[in-house]
């Protein structure tokens, strides 16, 4: 008991604030260089509408987690489908988190290509998750009015396009006019939601927005690297007052 007690003492609690959970789970692993050093105890949701994930570190891995670290969430490889919290460090050495400290995590550059390519494993040119949806979405569309089938196509099809067109290197970061037509598709995209029969709106729900919100979080990581986030905040708005998930 008295070791047991010195090992708690030792190991440090701190919070990492994130965005999205991606699936994150209390009980879920903390990583650092495929080691096994903590464990997710407590995830909150914040009424700043992001989430405080709080961690617990072994003490022999409390080096690990310095100022300079980083913490992003990404797919257990020891236990799929689960996720779990990754710890990097720019340079080794640096002064160390102090218990109940809050650090902002990231997410990792191509986290989500990193799922697109488990799912499509070995094919030459991987179709998004989200296109394979719209695919499905399109063969299923033929109980619905005709007016509201090419609306939807329409729409969807032209949702494709654009994220089909957005990739990863930093010198394809969408320009100013082009997150432009994309929040104007949203909005059309939200308004044919709206018109849709409640089983139209399940299926959106559950196999096309998901992924339609993944991709916006990867454009959201690409504008932040030229300090341009904010244009996406009528986009935001959108999804969150127009569509209840």
């Amino acid at each position: 008991m008295l070791v047991l007690s010195g090992c708690l003492d030792r190991s440090l609690t701190f919070q990492i604030r994130f965005t999205e959970l991606n699936g994150l789970q209390q009980g879920n692993r903390v990583l650092f260089q495929n080691n096994h050093i903590g464990e997710v105890v407590k995830v909150n949701y914040t009424d700043t509408g992001d989430y405080l994930v709080t961690v617990t570190i072994l003490p022999d891995f409390t080096n690990a987690t310095t100022k300079d670290s980083t913490f992003h969430i990404g797919i257990d490889s020891d236990a799929p489908p689960a996720k779990a919290v990754f710890v990097e460090q720019a340079k080794p050495g640096g002064d160390l988190l102090k218990k109940g400290a809050i650090v902002s995590g990231t997410q990792k550059a191509g986290y989500f290509d990193d799922l697109i390519k488990d799912l499509t494993e070995k094919a030459e040119t991987a179709e998004t998750e989200f296109r394979k949806s719209l695919k499905d979405w399109e063969e299923s569309l033929s109980t619905q009015s005709q007016e509201l089938n090419q609306s939807l196509n329409k729409t969807l099809e032209e949702l494709s396009r654009q994220f089909g067109s957005i990739k990863d290197e930093v010198q394809n970061v969408p320009n100013r006019e082009e997150v432009k037509e994309l929040e104007k598709n949203i909005q059309e995209f939200v308004e044919d939601f709206n018109n849709a029969q409640k089983d139209v709106q399940d299926k959106l729900k559950n196999e096309v927005i998901p992924q339609l919100k993944m991709e916006l979080e990867k454009l959201r990581e690409q504008l932040k690297r030229e300090g341009r986030e904010e244009e996406l905040e009528k986009i935001d708005e959108e999804m969150n007052e127009g569509i209840a998930i």
